[in-house]
């Protein structure tokens, strides 16, 4: 007998706790970014398998409904992957030592340029997927 279990934490975690269910990387994609409308930061890899895991959601869904109307919008309406290049995360010695020495002498034009092949808010975006931050800040914090 099949049984349909929400994607939801309240139906997961319990399952989880109880070995019932393991997790892997499709479903945490699911849990921690498809359905709650995150978007993941990640290297090349990611941006080939978590378009990919979003079709099969869908997929899925179509041969047996389980997703809530908002849940289908949101999967089809947001680009859930953003690449961020790895001269972000692994700058070389002399751009370390940039980073360190930074004054008002520092010419961080050509620092952009040599370090992220141009400015960095088109490497990484502006970044406004980490806006959850402020929120998760403000709530650590008792506001």
């Amino acid at each position: 007998m099949r049984r349909v279990i929400p994607l939801r934490a309240t139906s997961l975690i319990p399952l989880l706790r109880r070995r019932r269910l393991y997790p892997d990387l499709m479903l945490a994609y699911i849990a921690l970014v498809l359905l709650p409308g995150v978007v993941a930061v990640g290297g090349a890899s990611q941006q080939e398998y978590l378009p990919l895991i979003r079709e099969i959601l869908i997929s899925a869904h179509r041969m047996c409904p389980f997703l809530t109307a908002g849940d289908r919008d949101r999967l089809r309406s947001v680009d859930y992957s953003r690449m961020i290049g790895p001269a972000l995360v692994e700058l070389s010695a002399p751009q370390r030592h940039t980073l360190l020495m930074l004054s008002e002498r520092t010419h961080l034009d050509e620092f952009e340029a040599d370090a992220f092949g141009g400015p960095l808010r088109e490497s990484a975006g502006s970044l406004g997927y980490l806006r959850y931050l402020h929120r998760l800040w403000a709530h650590r914090r008792g506001h």
